[in-house]
Order: C-alpha cells, then sequence, then structure tokens
C-alpha cells in the first residue's frame, strides 16, 4: 500500500479546519485502521476526544492502515450522552483528498500500543491525536498547529490520559486510587483537601501499623507515579486545559477526579514522614502536582511556568517556551508565535530580549545561572538555557533593590545585557556544594559541615546573632514574618532554631521539624554555603568560587553574582570578543543568591531604624511590603530609610489598587489601607515602580551605581 499523503489544511481564521481521525472497530490481534479526515473546527460542532499519551522512541515505529469508511452503521462512539454520529457528509470535508482510498501511515510503537487499547470491539471512536493529527514533517503546519493545541485540548468532550499497558501493579493501583479517592473532599481549590470522618481511609492515617501493612499499595501508587507520562512537559497543557479527563491503563479505567484526590491524599503522607514516604519520593510528588492543576482559567506568567515545569521533559529544546504557552493569559505570552523553522539559540535569546524590553523587573535572573551541563548551546551567562532546565528552586520573598524598575538594556552588536547597580561583597571561601541528587540525610549532614565558627556565640555584620543568620540563611530567609500571608506552613524563627537543632545538628527527622527539613530540601541541592571579605554569608550557585562579586542590580529582587569576562571560556560574548568591542566591566553571570543582611534593600538604604519592622500585607488584591513601628504601633508602606531621598521633581504619591481612580490619602475612612503608587504630575506617567530609585537618584546621594555588560 502507497504512504498516506498529507493534505494541507485550511488556516484562514474564519475557515480555520482541524484533522479527526476515526479510529474503526476491530480484535486486539488485528490491524489497526482509521480514516483520517478534515473538518472545519467549531467548539460547539466537533465532538471528539483528545489523546494524551508518550509518543516513545521515534525509531520504533509501526504502520497503521488509513482507509475510508468500511463500516458505516458502525460510525459512533461510547462517550456518556447521546452517541457522537459521524458520516461522510457531515465531515465537513475541505474537497482536498487526504490520499488514495487505501493507504499506511507510521507512528511510534508506544502509539501503536495506545490506539490498540482505545480501540472499541463494535463501534468506533473519534479522536485527535497530534502525532496523526499534525503533519509533523511540515514545520509550517506544525508551527501553526501547536500554537493551537490549546484550544484542541480545552474544547475536547473528554481527555483520555493512556498511561500504558496494566503492568508494575497497574491493577492494584487503579483500585487503591479509586479507594482513597472515594473517601477525599476536595474542592474547585485543589489545595484544600479533607478525608471523610470515619471512613476507612480516615482510620488508615490514624493507624501506622495499618498504614505499613499495606506496603504493596504504595508501591502500585509509586509504580504508576513514576510512569514516563507524568514527566512529559506537554501533558501539563493537555491535562491541565481539560474539562473532563479519563485515565486509562491497559483495560483498567480511572477518573482523573478520583485520582487527583487519592494523589492529594498520598503527597500529605510523604511530608508528614509516615511509612509512605520511606517509598515515594517528596521531589517526585512535587513535580507530579503540576500536572494534577486545573490551568483552564489560572492567571500565571510566564517565568512561573518555566520554574513550575522545569523537570518535565521534551524531545525539541523549543518546546520549553512553546509547549506552555497557551496555559498563559494572552498579556503573558508577549507575541510569541511558535516557529520551528528558527534555531533554539534564537528562540532562547529572542525570548530572553523580549523578557527584558516587555518587563520593568528583571526576574528572568531567576533563571540565568552558570552551570555545568552537557548543553552544546552557544548562549550569554545571562540568557537561560532552558534546554538543560536549573534544578534548584529560585529565591523569593525578597527585594534587594526595593521597588525599582530595572534599566536594563539589550546591546546587540556584542549580544550583551547593559545592567545598573552596585558592587556591595566579593566571596573569600565557598563550601563544597549539596548535589540535586542529595536526599535528606544527606542535606542535613553537609549543612552541618558548614556551621560557622562560634556559631552559638557570635553576633553577625548585619546585626543580631549570627546563629539566627545561619539558621535563616539556609533556607533563604523563609521564616513566618518574613513571607506573605497565607504563603504555605513557615515557621517562626525560634521554631526555625528548635528545628535546625534537632534536624542539622542532631541529623533527625520528626514531625515537628517537617517544615524547616522540606525547604532545607527545598533550597540547598544545587547550592553552596559562602561567606565574604565584608562579614556576610549566604547561599550561592555551585560554580561560585572566591573573587567572584555580590551585586545589587536595579529591578532585581535578589542580589546576584559575577566575574570578571576574560575568565568566560565559553558561550557567545567571551571575554575575548568583548574585548574587541571595548567593552568596560564586562561580567559573567554566576546566578542569584542568598545574602543575610543584604537582601531587603540594605545595600541602597541601610538597616531598618531602630523599632521599625518590616511584613506583607495584602493590599487591593497585590502582596506589598509595609513597615510597621512597633513603638507607635504605627504602619505604612513608606519606607522610613528614604529619609535623604525625596521625590524628583514633577512627582507625587497616590493611592488607590486603580490608576483611574487615584486617591490622597494612604487610609480610607475604615482604616483599610490603599496600595501606594506614583505619578508624575508633567508627563502623566503612572508607576508602581519609586521614582527614586533610579540610577540618577541613587548616584545623587553618593551610591557608586555603575553600568556592567553581561555577556
Amino acid at each position: 500500500m502507497a504512504p498516506y499523503k498529507y493534505a494541507p489544511l485550511r488556516t484562514d481564521q474564519k475557515l480555520k479546519d482541524i484533522r479527526l481521525l476515526t479510529l474503526w472497530p476491530g480484535l486486539p490481534e488485528s490491524d489497526i485502521h482509521v480514516d483520517i479526515f478534515h473538518t472545519q473546527y467549531s467548539p460547539e460542532k466537533v465532538k471528539y476526544e483528545a489523546v494524551s499519551y508518550v509518543w516513545g522512541s521515534p525509531e520504533r515505529r509501526e504502520s497503521i492502515v488509513v482507509e475510508k469508511n468500511p463500516h458505516k452503521d458502525a460510525l459512533k462512539s461510547l462517550l456518556p450522552g447521546p452517541p457522537i454520529i459521524v458520516h461522510p457528509s457531515s465531515r465537513q470535508d475541505t474537497g482536498m483528498s487526504p490520499g488514495p482510498p487505501i493507504t499506511t501511515l507510521a507512528i511510534t510503537e508506544n502509539l501503536s500500543v495506545a490506539l490498540r487499547h482505545l480501540r472499541l470491539p463494535d463501534a468506533c471512536r473519534i479522536l485527535w491525536v497530534d502525532c496523526i493529527c499534525i503533519n509533523q514533517d511540515d514545520l509550517v503546519e506544525r508551527s501553526v498547529e501547536v500554537g493551537f493545541m490549546g484550544d484542541i485540548f480545552r474544547n475536547a468532550v473528554r481527555v483520555v490520559v493512556w498511561l500504558g499497558p496494566d503492568g508494575d501493579l497497574g491493577s492494584l493501583a487503579v483500585k487503591t486510587f479509586v479507594e482513597i479517592g472515594q473517601d477525599i473532599e476536595l474542592p474547585e481549590d485543589k489545595f484544600i483537601m479533607s478525608v471523610k470522618p470515619g471512613s476507612s481511609t480516615d482510620l488508615l492515617e490514624k493507624n501506622p501499623k495499618a498504614l505499613r501493612e499495606k506496603v504493596l499499595n504504595w508501591i502500585a501508587v509509586r509504580s504508576i507515579l513514576r510512569r514516563i507520562w507524568f514527566t512529559r512537559l506537554w501533558v501539563v497543557q493537555e491535562i491541565g486545559l481539560a474539562e473532563k479527563a479519563v485515565i486509562k491503563i491497559g483495560h483498567h479505567e480511572l477518573q482523573w477526579h478520583t485520582f487527583k484526590a487519592g494523589f492529594f491524599w498520598v503527597w500529605k503522607q510523604v511530608t508528614q514522614f509516615t511509612h509512605i514516604s520511606d517509598l515515594i519520593d517528596g521531589k517526585d510528588m512535587k513535580r507530579i502536582a503540576l500536572v494534577t492543576g486545573d490551568m483552564r482559567d489560572m492567571s500565571i506568567d510566564l517565568l512561573t511556568l518555566l520554574d513550575a515545569t522545569k523537570f518535565s521533559h521534551c524531545f525539541d529544546p523549543r518546546d520549553r517556551i512553546y509547549a506552555i504557552l497557551s496555559l498563559l493569559p494572552l498579556r503573558e505570552r508577549m507575541d510569541i508565535k511558535p516557529d520551528y523553522s528558527k534555531d533554539v539559540e534564537y528562540i532562547y535569546k529572542d525570548f530572553a530580549v523580549r523578557h527584558v524590553r516587555r518587563t520593568p523587573r528583571l526576574t528572568l535572573f531567576h533563571f540565568s545561572t552558570l552551570r555545568n551541563t552537557t548543553s552544546t548551546l552557544n548562549l550569554p551567562s545571562w540568557i537561560p538555557d532552558l534546554s538543560v532546565p536549573n534544578p534548584a528552586d529560585f529565591i523569593q520573598y525578597c527585594d534587594a533593590s526595593g521597588i525599582s524598575e530595572h534599566e536594563a538594556a539589550y546591546v546587540e552588536s556584542t549580544n550583551s545585557l547593559r545592567i545598573r547597580g552596585l558592587v556591595t561583597a566579593t566571596i573569600t571561601h565557598v563550601t563544597e556544594p549539596v548535589s540535586h541528587a542529595a536526599r535528606v540525610p544527606e542535606i542535613l549532614a553537609i549543612a552541618h559541615t558548614w556551621e560557622p565558627l562560634n556559631l552559638f556565640a557570635s553576633s553577625y555584620v548585619a546585626g543580631g546573632a549570627l546563629l539566627d543568620a545561619f539558621v535563616s540563611t539556609l533556607i533563604s530567609g523563609y521564616t513566618k514574618d518574613a513571607v506573605p500571608p497565607n504563603s504555605g506552613n513557615f515557621l517562626s524563627l525560634e521554631d526555625c532554631k528548635r528545628a535546625f537543632m534537632i534536624s542539622v545538628i542532631e541529623g533527625k527527622t520528626e514531625p515537628s521539624t517537617a517544615y524547616y527539613v522540606d525547604y532545607l530540601q527545598s533550597m540547598l541541592p544545587g547550592r553552596a554555603f559562602f561567606t565574604t571579605r565584608e562579614g556576610y554569608i549566604g547561599l550561592c550557585p555551585d560554580t561560585a568560587r572566591p573573587g567572584d562579586q555580590v551585586a545589587v542590580v536595579l529591578g532585581c529582587a535578589t542580589p546576584i553574582l559575577f566575574r570578571p569576562a576574560e575568565n568566560r571560556k565559553r558561550g557567545s560574548g567571551t571575554g575575548v570578543e568583548n574585548a574587541q568591542h571595548g567593552l568596560a566591566n564586562a561580567r559573567i553571570m554566576v546566578g542569584e543568591c542568598y545574602v543575610h543582611g543584604l537582601m531587603w534593600s540594605e545595600a541602597i538604604l541601610g538597616p531598618l531604624p531602630y523599632g521599625w519592622v518590616r511584613r506583607f500585607r495584602i493590599i487591593d488584591g497585590f502582596t506589598v511590603t509595609v513597615y510597621i513601628n512597633v513603638n507607635g504601633n504605627f504602619v505604612t508602606q513608606h519606607d522610613p530609610r528614604f529619609g535623604r531621598l525625596a521625590l524628583p521633581l514633577g512627582w507625587r504619591v497616590r493611592y488607590g489598587g486603580n490608576w483611574q481612580e487615584p486617591h490622597e490619602h494612604e487610609f480610607d475612612a475604615y482604616g483599610t489601607m490603599r496600595r501606594l503608587w506614583f505619578e508624575n504630575t508633567a508627563t502623566g506617567k503612572r508607576t508602581w515602580w519609586d521614582p527614586r530609585l533610579t540610577s540618577e537618584c541613587l548616584r545623587g546621594i553618593g551610591l557608586d551605581i555603575r553600568d556592567f555588560h553581561l555577556v
């Protein structure tokens, strides 16, 4: 038989076509027969199931038969509700014949196995399967259709998740998820879970002995959670946008909402160090948790999603960006369109430059880390190499440069990024890092070796006790008073110190230390501990070394580490190349760092005056830093350290969450705080970013704000 030839799809916005396939009935051992047809895309009229699966090796392929309707009377699906009847006259073919009446199409072995299990013995199924319904050899079509896949999965009657054949205790895993899932109440907010009182699951979690006796159940659950589907990047979109979904393991089916409820109960047991935690890795659970999320109406930004999906795998490194675009609001997509004709380096640079030009903050630097990887991409140090994502969690809940806007600019001639900031410290010592593969006992043991001399008797250079600084540094400052409200289960500094003594000093884990150990597990792998010439301590990337400089950069929430560019050995924009361009202050980006005592604008504004503390509050729907005078019980958004920095000429302070309804006062008549912002009366410009925190204003008070070129 001749090979199947794709006819082009109509791509007119008013007459958009998609391909669907009819999976003809058949016995398990018979050849796979399908029909591929074009239809005008209309969510209200076109009914189909979308299949989410793992492609598998492209080297292992099988052929399926493509033929027109051999069983006209059987053309219906077994979906809930009225059957979907698709006759040739209703398929809205565009008039372009897909090819001869009977042809063959090569597909991966994995897909062949999936179709055999999805095939019904006496009825047809109408499916959308990316490998078949997109012409993978046509880069133009592939680029267009990939940008449309979010709509395909969002509007499917249901999404069928194929996890693979029944092996590896699949039937026991399904049975376990059903038994647990039916006892769990999981509202729309998936993070709020409760167990029905008196249920078998309620009794189970209260009985450690019974929990341990079900070891085969937890091994079965682990075997399912380790299936490759959960590691795929594309499935985040495919299941996240699904209105309804079902999991298929061999011939077993498991409703998605039942699986999700059971998964979150198992995750809870893992975080509480029950017997299940001996079998299932908490890191794996965090990664899988992303897949269980409902993304249909979620508002999320590109960098947050890039970080959340960094442990997911894809064949094409361009899909690091393309696979998540449909999950973003339009404003967050930065007009990026999938284009598989462009090489990976171009796409990553284009993404980085767009982000710098379109956003006021250098959040991109969370991903710009110098690492020893197998990547062959030739990128400047400031452009994230997303092809080998950084496993380390990025540092949050800080504002080293205050509420400043960045003044960065891309310099095309040197492929460099000009930034503005000041050097605050120089590293003198870097410890042995914690490896990314380290588990809890190793993390605790290495952290124990990091302890500074006289830890329990010394004071710290930025104020307070060295013990307090070290305990906070190990978790990047994530104590209860230092994070926004409702951010999670954070401990007070005193509770952190107690947990530190038990976990790090004594090397023990117990329920009272769970949250502290969890954040050690999040923040330490891939990082080392360092000290500076000025007496600061902190956490740095594992590639840092003595002589690297700590810099506070305008528009960047975290301090960064960089080093002179002549030491750069690889990548676009080497030290030699930049010397030819005459770049002054050329630097290699090493990565973001945590420096205790420099995380809250101290390098720019100095320490808080005596009697003041900093906290987070939710104001007009935004997380905002406020300052509390503990003596006068006074709260304000105005930083008390701004004494010598007046607003520039023409600027004034305004309040309110809506720029169209400005207010003169920080509090309304009921004592509710309004959000602070700024207005230029001459130009009409309105901004959340403080106009006093510019290079011009800061140089005016004597700060050594300099230009640096990241290469």
